[in-house]
Formats: structure tokens, C-alpha cells, sequence
């Protein structure tokens, strides 16, 4: 299996910060720092319960991933967007987990169709 390296950062609001704050700031993270870094293949932002939120980070490596990391500490983009989680017990990046794919699977619906 490829080297790829999915990214499970969570992460929760700042108390008076809403979503559209946060998705304008994800936003200018998407376009101005995330866009440029090599090995960057996709992200998804995820809400879940009770104001619990997931960012989903897709790299081509784990060497990628690391690279990006050590250049969002002088990003404006990335510090504005991580202003805006409630970082009072810990920092942020204390909860980010890095995960190898072991293996993908899709359905077979889609396996058949890309066959023909």
C-alpha cells in the first residue's frame, strides 16, 4: 500500500465563536498555506456532536505531513485559524494522530464499473 497519511485532528471552538468564523478561516487555510504544501492531497472539516470538530488531513507521506507541520507555525493562515480553537487546557497539535493506510477498500459496485 502507498505511503498516504491521513491526519485526525480534532479540535473545539473558542466560547462566542461560531462556524462561519471557523469556515472562513478554514478557508483562507485551504487557499493560502494547505494549496502549496507538496504532498498535500485533500482535507475535510468535520462537525460533529456537542461542538466537536474534526479536521481530516489527507498527505502523501508521512515525511510530507511533518514538513508541512514544522511551516504552519509561520503561516498567518494557519495561526488565524488555530486562534480560533479553544486551546486552554493544551495545545492544539497535542491531540493530532497520524495514521499509515494499511490497506483501502471500495465497493465492488465501483470496482466493476471501473473494469469496463
Amino acid at each position: 500500500m502507498a505511503d498516504q497519511v491521513l491526519e485526525w485532528a480534532p479540535f473545539r471552538l473558542k466560547p462566542g465563536v461560531d462556524e462561519a468564523a471557523l469556515l472562513e478561516a478554514s478557508g483562507r487555510l485551504q487557499r493560502d498555506f494547505l494549496a502549496h504544501q507538496d504532498g498535500f492531497m485533500r482535507r475535510e472539516l468535520i462537525n460533529g456532536a456537542e461542538g466537536a470538530f474534526v479536521d481530516l488531513v489527507w498527505w502523501s507521506s508521512f515525511a510530507a505531513s511533518q514538513a508541512a507541520m514544522k511551516k504552519a507555525a509561520g503561516s498567518p493562515a494557519c495561526k488565524a485559524y488555530v486562534a480560533l480553537m479553544d486551546c486552554s487546557e493544551r495545545d492544539p497539535g497535542d491531540d493530532v494522530l497520524l495514521f499509515g493506510v494499511v490497506k483501502a477498500y471500495r465497493p465492488a459496485a465501483r470496482l466493476l464499473a471501473l473494469a469496463i
